[in-house]
């Protein structure tokens, strides 16, 4: 799966939303052309990136993010009344907009006082 990166954009240009979608697609991205007069400087932070490195970190999501499907392996988690679903860790909430259900990456509720 690939994520393809949009702005909501309102009529003046201006970001309607507050932020930036994405949407799942089977298309990868296609590499964005670098203007002739930006300098990219490789070093050991910046290293070249080729299609055969891996040049990339897994991070964790970041919470408030929204995903429209989690892995079978995604455990059901039933904490002070409410219902999570946790995978690799990350705990995540359902809710359902118009008629789909999003899951939303939460703060450990395990580790709330």
């Amino acid at each position: 799966m690939h994520l393809a990166v949009g702005n909501i954009a309102s009529p003046r240009g201006q970001d309607a939303a507050g932020g930036t979608y994405y949407v799942a697609t089977s298309q990868p991205a296609p590499r964005p052309e670098i203007p002739d007069d930006v300098v990219i400087e490789e070093s050991e932070e910046n290293p070249p990136m080729t299609e055969d490195d891996h040049n990339y970190e897994v991070v964790e999501p970041p919470v408030g993010a929204t995903v429209t499907y989690l892995p079978d392996e995604a455990d059901e988690k039933r904490i002070n009344g409410k219902t999570y679903l946790l995978y690799e860790g990350t705990y995540y909430q359902p809710f359902v907009s118009d008629g789909d259900t999003i899951y939303q990456v939460v703060e450990d509720p395990t580790a709330r006082s």
